[in-house]
């Protein structure tokens, strides 16, 4: 995946033994799974994510982060931008 991330959050990997929500798959479908943190590496909740189709530069997985700044989704077969924060200015 290609990385888009600009503004005060960054997503992140979740660490492989974190515990949390899961997500029930299709056999076709995959799933990302991101955690949102602010430059303090705090998580940041309700903050607006974005999954982009790299071929058509669509959007296809709009989203908020849950209370603890994970965000994950469930997509088919492509290659997709990363989850991305929400921009802010200075």
């Amino acid at each position: 995946m290609a990385s888009h991330c600009s503004g005060v959050g960054v997503p992140r990997a979740a660490p492989a033994e974190a515990a949390g929500p899961s997500l029930s798959l299709p056999s076709d479908a995959g799933g990302v799974g991101r955690e949102v943190v602010d430059p303090m590496g705090s998580p940041m909740a309700a903050a607006d994510v974005t999954v982009t189709a790299l071929d058509t530069r669509r959007v296809v997985a709009p989203g908020t982060t849950d209370p603890y700044g994970f965000f994950l989704a469930a997509l088919p077969p492509g290659r997709y931008s990363r989850p991305n924060p929400p921009r802010t200015t200075p």
